[in-house]
């Protein structure tokens, strides 16, 4: 399959996922309540942070392997040591998961906690078959993938909770995300079954040395996507649930620009990335600057898109919580896409092992987001919530610009 046709069936399994995650939570709006929306909202935070901490990333060290050869066999090598990893990790995510739950007040009923713990450990195995399966060049069946994970049970998962009480349209939710999650991993094994037998050995010394390697990835990773959820976090602590609903509701909707833009662009260019800048080709700032064009592109239309759709369809739902907050989304599309524009260029920086500079970048600016958060949130409510990611955004934009300038200027020396 051609890279251009890759990126059009990806965006259109995209595309299909986005329309059944966008008419769930319109429903959810209209027919249950704005805490129903902010503890699936949180959810979906705690999932995406805990998959990352409990990970280690160690994809850093395996996919950097990876790139130096480009072999099947290394690919199967590095597959046996992330089995050998996850039999550590998945419970790991349960853990984090649980006490990230309670910590954030999201629910005291048992049975919702051990469907989140389940959900957690299944994440933990998705996110590393995920990865696998765009390092196989299967970017495709990698979206089909998140599609399972976020959006397929949905549909089944609708009429089950208009009308039920907040309890069981808690577990009714986690319960069947969970399954779909589960279906993913075993079709997703079983597309990689090639890499998967004959077993490969793996040395604990493997692993150990891995892990070292990653460290550093591992911290950037973590404060990046604890960076990327913290508003509905800080929101849950000062405003409730209910304030979660309605910004995670304009949030998924800017979100639309990340998840398409990794889906149709990134997630192909991946492989490409590793490989220019990990050898140093020396086309490698040519092919940066035309994906950085085309992700620019994709943003701009996606972004247009998005508030054509997204206007109208929140004045039809008549819920003044929502209405009065509209202008929130053009907000967090213009900081998506100053986030998404930069994206190559922090793979690039990472395919070039400058590992210190991404720490440094993502400590700072979570530091800094943290604050802002705390300090806009507590003084301006909701409003706070998309001034301070903007200020964060605009902030990262710049230093990465820079770096990447000054990482050019060295290689022309």
């Amino acid at each position: 399959m051609s890279v251009f046709r890759t990126g059009v069936v990806s965006s259109f399994v995209h595309a299909a996922g986005l329309a059944i995650r966008l008419g769930f939570v319109m429903a959810l709006v209209y027919w249950t309540s704005a805490d129903l929306v902010g503890l699936y909202g949180l959810a979906a935070s705690i999932e995406a942070v805990v998959v990352y901490l409990a990970g280690m990333e160690f994809h850093t060290f395996t996919s950097r392997r990876y790139a130096r050869t480009g072999d099947r066999a290394k690919l199967r090598v590095l597959v046996s040591s992330h089995r050998h990893l996850l039999r550590f990790t998945a419970p790991l995510a349960a853990l984090i998961g649980l006490v990230a739950a309670l910590a954030l007040s999201f629910t005291r009923d048992w049975i919702a906690l051990g469907l989140l713990a389940a959900l957690m450990t299944t994440g933990a195995v998705a996110q590393e078959l995920g990865r696998y399966l765009i390092l196989a060049r299967r970017p495709v069946q990698s979206v089909v993938l998140t599609l399972l994970r976020t959006a397929a049970w949905q549909p089944i998962a609708l009429p089950m909770l208009i009308g039920a009480d907040s309890t069981n349209s808690l577990r009714v939710l986690l319960g069947l995300w969970t399954i779909s999650t589960v279906v993913g991993v075993a079709w997703s094994g079983f597309l990689l079954r090639d890499l998967w037998w004959p077993l490969a050995t793996c040395r604990s010394r493997y692993l150990l040395r891995g892990l070292k390697e990653s460290r550093a990835y591992y911290a950037i990773a973590s404060l990046t996507v604890v960076q990327n959820n913290l508003e509905r976090f800080v929101l849950q602590l000062l405003l409730g649930p209910s304030a979660v609903g309605v910004y995670s509701f304009f949030q998924m909707l800017s979100n639309t620009l990340t998840a398409l833009v990794q889906t149709a662009t990134l997630n192909i260019a991946l492989p490409n990335i590793l490989i220019r800048f990990g050898q140093g080709q020396p086309d490698r700032f040519k092919y940066l600057s035309d994906l950085r064009k085309r992700v620019l592109q994709i943003c701009a239309l996606a972004g247009c898109a998005v508030c054509a759709l997204a206007f109208p369809l929140t004045i039809a739902l008549s819920k003044p919580d929502y209405m009065l907050q509209l202008w929130l989304l053009p907000v967090l599309i213009v900081a998506q896409t100053l986030m998404m524009w930069t994206q190559p260029i922090h793979l690039a920086l990472y395919a070039a092992h400058h590992d210190r500079v991404l720490v440094r970048l993502m400590a700072g600016s979570l530091v800094v987001a943290l604050a802002l958060d705390i300090v806009f949130i507590g003084w301006l409510g909701l409003s706070g919530a998309v001034i301070a990611p903007l200020t964060v955004c605009l902030m990262v934009a710049a230093v990465r610009i820079l770096f990447m300038k000054i990482l050019r200027t060295k290689a022309l020396l």
